[in-house]
């Protein structure tokens, strides 16, 4: 996989050209990684935008365990 965008520690965004994904860096004192994939539409947007792309990751971080 390719490697889009990365922020150590945060996130990574990564695509094999077919499929995109985001993996996220989530907890407190324990860390684990939560990865999601995503559509064309979702990655070209986060990449984009900023914005859009730290509202993903609270959502997920607030709750992991429902992606």
């Amino acid at each position: 996989m390719e490697i889009l965008k990365r922020e150590n520690g945060n996130y990574l965004i990564a695509s094999d050209g077919t499929h995109h994904v985001i993996a996220i860096v989530c907890g407190t004192s324990a860390l684990f990684e939560v990865v999601v994939q995503l559509s064309e539409q979702q990655k070209n947007s986060i990449l984009d935008n900023k914005t859009k792309l730290q509202d993903i990751l609270d959502k997920i971080r607030l709750n992991p365990h429902t992606v």
